[in-house]
């Protein structure tokens, strides 16, 4: 596995409407090399979310810089699970104290 990354964006009914038929036609989407979507979700506001497994961080940037036309609102995290954020924290010394 990569390195994880989730993005988050905002759009509209109607792009989101557009984005879909575009996809359908194969006219955009699909993920290069390097990028390997583990999930994808959106909110009825049309607030998206998506999960991504990296092996190429340009890959990503180029995947994402596709749907911008569409975006009123486009970023990207790079992210742990919680295990693997627990395991960290536990190794780092002196942490504050709640």
């Amino acid at each position: 596995m990569g390195r994880l990354y989730m993005a988050v964006w905002k759009s509209s009914w109607e792009k989101l409407e557009e984005i879909i038929e575009l996809e359908k036609k194969g006219e955009i989407g699909g993920y290069p090399k390097g990028v390997k979507s583990l999930g994808n979700w959106v909110t009825p506001d049309i607030t998206g979310f998506e999960l991504f497994d990296v092996e190429d961080e340009k890959a990503l940037f180029e995947y994402i810089r596709q749907w911008l036309p569409w975006m009123t609102k486009e970023d990207v995290f790079p992210v742990l699970s919680t295990a693997d954020y627990i395991c960290l924290r536990s190794k780092i010394p002196n942490k504050p104290k709640k």
